[in-house]
């Protein structure tokens, strides 16, 4: 069984099927994780991008200005209010939609609670995308942990055998 939905009307999200993602894109959203490791830090990207019917076509990675931290906790990324804003206002100058976030751990690739709690990609339908080891290893869809916004608003993970037909990266 299939943990995508079809969509009700006011959430055409949630009736993607397809992510077709520019290997150029994949790389920008890899080189700025595997930067941000080299130096000891999480970092953050998203894809925006356009959906006609149940295809969602990735335009552009984003990188928002974002400060990174390490507590006691572990280590965060926060993007502030401002920077939230002028991301919504490009993405509408743009015709755009955000379909994923990415960005990267330390170690493991998992959701961790203040994943589940902050995240900036909001509307149901939206992937959560975790690369694991700072981006040191060359992106492989296989090692990332993968969720979808449900309509319950909880992160469901996206087993890979479902998460390999999901997103297909082009040329």
């Amino acid at each position: 069984m299939s943990i995508f939905k079809r969509s009700p009307l006011n959430n055409p999200l949630l009736a993607v099927e397809e992510i077709l993602v520019p290997r150029a894109a994949v790389e920008r959203m890899h080189g700025f994780l595997a930067e941000a490791g080299r130096a000891g830090y999480e970092g953050f990207t998203a894809w925006a991008g356009v959906q006609d019917g149940n295809t969602f076509y990735v335009k552009q990675t984003v990188i928002p200005r974002q400060t990174t931290h390490r507590t006691e906790r572990g280590l965060y990324v926060l993007i502030e209010s401002e920077e939230l804003f002028a991301l919504n206002r490009w993405l509408y100058e743009n015709a755009m939609t955000l379909i994923a976030q990415i960005h990267s751990h330390p170690t493991a690739a998992f959701h961790s609670e203040l994943d589940d709690e902050i995240p900036i990609a909001t509307t149901q339908g939206c992937l959560s995308i975790v690369v694991p080891n700072f981006a040191r290893s060359p992106f492989a869809l296989r090692n990332c942990a993968a969720f979808r916004l449900s309509t319950r608003n909880t992160w469901d993970e996206i087993p890979f055998r479902e998460l390999k037909h999901l997103i297909k990266i082009t040329a």
